[in-house]
């Protein structure tokens, strides 16, 4: 099974995949690549390179097994949704009830559906019933305000001491 690390904070290991992502020689001789953007996946899809993706904004997965390019699909685990369609129901509803916060600002997540993970064939094909079971779990705190989110636009935001807690 292969090493599955959450990285909660700037922590050392989050600085060595940084540094592995930016630095060429250092995955060439670790014998690792990185990739980021649709072209280099292409690339690597083309090449028969093996290698698993995360896509953004929509099921990426779903969207290229429907324009029939299964070959990438193969390859994405899950996609972090940005559930649009659902903002603007809420927001239509809200509007209806007369509770909707015009002129300010509102920071919608998991607990509006605004946010989420893909959860499809590709998703329970490629990983084990425990790490659903993990992904629901942390899911579920997430909605409780059990573990909270940190967001760069919340004005309250410390940025200066993430920054100095990661500082060699």
């Amino acid at each position: 099974m292969k090493k599955v690390r959450e990285m909660y904070s700037r922590d050392s290991e989050f600085q060595r995949f940084e540094t592995l992502k930016r630095n060429r020689e250092k995955r060439a001789k670790q014998g690792l690549f990185f990739l980021e953007g649709v072209h280099p996946v292409e690339q690597a899809v083309a090449n028969g390179y093996e290698f698993y993706a995360i896509g953004v904004d929509a099921d990426q997965a779903e969207a290229l097994a429907a324009d029939g390019k299964t070959n990438f699909a193969d390859h994405i685990v899950s996609s972090v949704l940005k559930n649009i369609d659902q903002v603007l129901l809420l927001s239509v509803k809200r509007h209806v009830e007369g509770t909707l916060p015009y002129g300010t600002e509102e920071a919608l997540g998991m607990a509006e559906n605004a946010v989420g993970l893909a959860n499809n064939d590709y998703y329970t094909g490629m990983t084990t019933p425990e790490i659903q079971a993990h992904i629901a779990e942390l899911a579920e705190k997430i909605n409780a305000g059990e573990i909270t989110v940190v967001t760069a636009f919340d004005p309250e935001l410390d940025v200066a001491g993430y920054i100095a807690a990661v500082a060699p």
